[in-house]
């Protein structure tokens, strides 16, 4: 007797009966061909798990001559069947290029029925061809309706046991409404249940608000140089807004007024949240020491003490309360940490669940049921977008006779980046940040005064030209691949993979290397050296754990320049200072007044190295002189020289522009007008120059908006 083991399998309102061959959805069956069952069969069989379509073929369509479209036509009819979409998967996920996932939590349990391949026994040839009557006393028939009675208990009492043993059902989103339309950067921080609060993320950094059903946004006026909103009160009559960060990046926390007014200096922080009665703000420092403080000031009260050496900074943000007051989670490098109310008992929340993948960004339901965070993939994540990143809901419903759900479940999935989930005061709707990442680089021509596509509007950055301008590198955008092409993008090569994600590239001047930096193998920002021909990334700087950033060869390819910087874990640079390597004595030297520098430049001529001071106001350093100039004061970003040395061009984020100033000194000028162009990239944005000098940039082409998701809950 050959015997097969045959499961049930439940998801949202599907089952799926491998005995009987059978897929119900709220109880009715649906109809599918064959293969795409063996196809759903297979994946729930391996749930959460990346199925390539070789396993696939291999599985269900092993000896029999198809084309490689097959699991793609099969995985279509499930969807279609099951009534997914594959733009917002609440089964089946597709990994572009890999495979296909099912994403969907699923119960399974044995299928208690006789399992297929079990030989049985052929009834006899004499059985009788009608039934036989046989009398039945009524003494008899009431003892069979006292065991039928008992039998249906049993059966009741057994069936409301197996229903006790199942999971609450999950959570899941049945509606996507899109609240605003302008494709600017920017956050949702709370709501007084009629308004959303915003923080505008595209410069001028500003404080708005749109209404909880969608419209025009709003900027609330604030009477200070820098804004940046943290949280909305629990009554929506206040808000927590910070000032310009000083050199340890602690800012002023101030109390204002919904509407921008009155305001009330607070603290000095990096993160803060009310708690639940808005009668107290918990807040973080740079350094990672929690604290809490009245609304009103006051004394503040330290509730968890850093970790980290004193002087040195730990990334700490996010601190909240649990509805009911019992419980602090925040963010920490990556991970999301709890502590009781008075800050004993600190752990790692899900210290188990994907322990590669960074989670942040948590918010509990009002009544405490769910609690909602952003994951993703960790390799890939920049400072401002988490490519891959999707919103999940851990079940912490407890108190109920079924058990709450082990493992957090997926609420979105596919393309769109989801960030900083706030739930709706009822509980109803996620307001959530969702974007669809994807860029355009634009050369400026000087004859048209125009940006125009550049190599067919490629999606990359960080281009890097040979010295003799035939070939070109750059990074891919945002998959973070390193490439090597033709000048006219032509036969391009691939020379990295994840998880490195290079920034800031630059062609050795004998066009043999390239040399990136990059954090992804060590979470540190590290220099790398890679063949221009392929190959693996090696460390420049093997011996120096410490930050290093913005790495360039001198002209004569002899020397590295790069900006090191003092840091704790992954949290904000400290006193970094302007450096060069020797590659032939492995020396390092500091250039004298360089504290506080970074972003350093060297000129193509050798005498000048240009960076930005703390204040990213623009300096040169003269080696003939031993000194350094300040050329501009005021927010600088990429600087780069010229090919003949004599400008360096930046750009003035605040004057919405690309600029150049002549080495020599003297007023800058703008270049190219920015005032209506919307960035993107790794730093949210990017400039570099071709070799004739022209601007490229990368173009924002994605869409960034903040939605209403559904939540339904059962």
């Amino acid at each position: 007797m050959t015997e097969r083991k045959c499961f049930v399998f439940r998801f949202a309102d599907v089952e799926v009966r491998e005995r009987e061959f059978l897929v119900t959805k709220a109880g009715k069956p649906l109809q599918m061909e064959p293969k795409a069952f063996r196809v759903l069969q297979f994946l729930l069989h391996h749930p959460q798990k990346l199925v390539t379509k070789d396993e696939l073929l291999d599985a269900v369509w092993k000896d029999v001559a198809v084309t490689e479209n097959s699991p793609a036509r099969a995985i279509a009819q499930l969807r279609r069947v099951l009534g997914d979409n594959i733009h917002e998967s609440r089964f089946i996920a597709t990994i572009t290029t890999a495979g296909y996932r099912f994403i969907c939590p699923v119960e399974v349990v044995e299928d208690p029925s006789l399992n297929p391949g079990t030989e049985i026994e052929p009834i006899a040839s004499n059985t009788p061809s009608s039934p036989i009557v046989v009398p039945i006393s009524p003494e008899t028939a009431k003892t069979h309706r006292r065991h039928w009675w008992w039998l249906a208990l049993f059966a009741a009492l057994a069936g409301g046991g197996w229903y006790l043993h199942l999971p609450l059902p999950p959570p899941r989103i049945t509606d996507y409404t899109r609240l605003t339309l302008d494709g600017k950067k920017k956050l949702p921080i709370g709501s007084d249940g009629n308004r959303l609060y915003l923080d505008l993320e595209d410069p001028p950094a500003e404080i708005a608000q749109v209404a909880v059903l969608g419209g025009q946004i709003s900027p609330i006026p604030i009477a200070q140089p820098y804004h940046h909103l943290a949280d909305v009160s629990p009554d929506g009559s206040s808000l927590l807004v910070f000032g310009k960060p000083d050199e340890n990046n602690m800012a002023d926390l101030s109390v204002v007024g919904a509407q921008g007014s009155p305001s009330r200096h607070l603290t000095k922080a990096c993160d803060a949240k009310w708690s639940n009665d808005g009668k107290s703000v918990i807040y973080c420092t740079c350094h990672g020491d929690i604290y809490l403080i009245s609304s009103e000031g006051g004394e503040p009260r330290l509730l968890l003490a850093s970790p980290a050496p004193a002087g040195k900074l730990l990334n700490t943000s996010n601190p909240r309360f649990s509805p009911d007051g019992r419980t602090i989670r925040f963010d920490r490098d990556h991970t999301i940490w709890q502590m009781s109310a008075d800050g004993d008992n600190l752990h790692q929340y899900l210290p188990e669940w994907r322990p590669n993948y960074f989670k942040c960004c948590g918010h509990w339901t009002p009544d405490g049921e769910f609690f909602l965070f952003t994951s993703g993939n960790t390799s890939q994540e920049g400072p401002n977008f988490a490519p891959g990143a999707i919103l999940w809901a851990a079940d912490e419903r407890r108190g109920r006779l079924r058990p709450a759900i082990a493992q957090p479940i997926p609420l979105t999935s596919g393309p769109t980046v989801w960030h900083t989930p706030i739930p709706s005061h009822d509980g109803q709707k996620i307001f959530v940040r969702g974007v669809n990442l994807r860029g355009e680089v634009a050369r400026y021509d000087s004859k048209s005064k125009e940006l125009e596509p550049y190599l067919g509007g490629l999606s990359a950055e960080f281009f890097s030209f040979s010295k003799d301008g035939q070939s070109v590198a750059y990074v891919s955008f945002p998959d973070g691949i390193l490439w090597r092409a033709n000048r006219d993008g032509s036969g391009p090569v691939q020379l990295t993979k994840p998880p490195f994600y290079p920034k800031v590239i630059r062609w050795s001047p004998d066009g043999t290397r390239i040399i990136f930096m990059d954090d992804s193998p060590t979470n540190v920002e590290t220099i790398y050296v890679v063949s221009s021909q392929g190959g693996t990334p090696v460390r420049l700087l093997p011996q120096d754990n410490r930050p290093q950033l913005d790495a360039l060869w001198s002209p004569d390819g002899k020397r590295v320049v790069y900006a090191s910087a003092a840091q704790f874990s992954s949290g904000p640079y400290s006193r970094p200072e302007i450096r060069i390597i020797d590659l032939a004595s492995h020396t390092v030297t500091t250039i004298p007044g360089s504290e506080g520098m970074t972003s350093p430049r060297w000129s193509p001529d050798g005498r000048y190295i240009a960076a930005l001071n703390y204040d990213v106001d623009l300096e040169v350093y003269d080696f003939e002189t031993q000194h350094w100039t300040s050329l501009r004061k005021g927010k600088a970003d990429f600087p780069t020289f010229s090919h003949d040395s004599r400008f360096i061009y930046f750009m003035g984020l605040f004057e919405h522009g690309v600029f150049r100033v002549p080495v020599s000194g003297g007023q800058a000028e703008q270049v190219v007008d920015l005032k209506d162009f919307r960035y993107t990239g790794w730093c949210t944005f990017w400039m570099g120059l071709d070799p004739d000098d022209a601007p490229l940039l990368l173009r924002d082409r994605g869409t960034d908006e903040i939605y209403a998701l559904t939540l339904e809950r059962k």
